[in-house]
């Protein structure tokens, strides 16, 4: 999908910069002024083209209102934004909290300054917006926001969408770990779609992407392993992920479904494992208490010779891959 980004521009390079990183880590395509080129129309024409062959509009405000066209009563910031909201484009706004530090010289004065006010209203009115401080802050916050939309769109990644939910009376340290491992799984939920995807429109295997597949699962795996407690036992479905990426010839369906590692068994624990960290308890997750996985263990697991029999006609389903 293409995400346009709207924003000022010399207040906020360095948080467009970070933005459209988080964009391609999600795999999307950022359309952004930096990247127009030399174009025969006027720039507020150009970029209200973008918006129109954009799928997502990800608007960023800070303290100025931008440049206003001639026979423009509003500045082309904001006709972005109109134009993607009567467009009917998902729309994810994020507006700088007004207690962090800001240059004084990036800061507008009037009149932009009470046409920025009346836009900041005008969104806060129309849609939930999001308040970012620095541009590390930014990048998460519109990974995690684009990365639940696009996640909503499939039924399988879809119930990964509602995890932040589950942890958002949670310690600030805690939602930024879940923030993280939801952006890394949806990540490779994803790649793990396009491959599959793929596969099965060339009727070939890529045995590149596959090794890239299992190591994206064991980095998520990682990532939660950390946490400690009921994760582990998250940890460990990605670490069996990565072991079948490996390897995936070996595995029959029977085993796929024994392991329980299809995309949807991983997002209705990942559901559970996020639930029992937000209530603060260590509770038993599926009959057991589950010991932190170590990359010592993983290793362990991947020396072992995988089952051989019973291997049905690898064709990945949507559902088992």
């Amino acid at each position: 999908m293409k995400v346009f980004l709207s924003s000022t521009y010399l207040d906020l390079v360095e948080y467009r910069k970070k933005a459209a990183e988080a964009l391609a880590r999600l795999r999307q395509e950022a359309g952004w002024m930096e990247i127009f080129g030399a174009r025969p129309e006027e720039p507020q024409e150009a970029s209200l083209n973008e918006v129109e062959t954009s799928d997502i509009f990800v608007g960023i405000y800070a303290h100025r209102y931008g440049h206003i066209p001639a026979k423009s009563k509003i500045s082309i910031t904001e006709a972005e934004f109109r134009h993607a909201k009567k467009l009917k484009k998902p729309m994810f706004c994020f507006v700088l909290d007004e207690a962090h530090p800001w240059l004084p010289k990036m800061i507008e004065n009037e009149p932009g300054r009470s046409k920025l006010v009346h836009l900041k209203a005008k969104i806060g009115a129309d849609l939930v917006r999001e308040t970012f401080t620095t541009p590390d802050d930014l990048a998460l916050k519109i990974a995690t926001s684009v990365g639940n939309y696009l996640a909503s769109l499939d039924p399988v990644t879809g119930g990964l969408g509602g995890l932040l939910a589950q942890v958002k009376d949670s310690p600030k340290e805690k939602q930024l770990a879940a923030k993280q491992d939801l952006a890394a799984v949806v990540k490779v939920a994803f790649e793990t779609f396009e491959y599959v995807a793929d596969e099965r429109r060339s009727g070939k295997r890529d045995e590149e992407r596959e090794r890239l597949l299992s190591r994206g699962w064991r980095d998520a795996g990682m990532e939660l392993a950390t946490l400690g407690g009921p994760a582990a036992g998250l940890a460990e479905r990605y670490f069996l992920k990565a072991q079948y990426w490996l390897e995936p010839e070996t595995w029959s369906q029977e085993r796929i479904a024994a392991a329980k590692i299809r995309l949807e068994d991983v997002a209705k624990k990942s559901r559970a494992v996020l639930s029992a960290m937000s209530s603060g308890t260590q509770r038993k997750i599926g009959g057991s208490k589950h010991k932190s996985v170590t990359t010592k263990g993983l290793a362990k697991a991947r020396r072992r010779n995988p089952e051989r029999a019973g291997v049905t006609k690898r064709w990945h389903s949507m559902f088992g891959c």
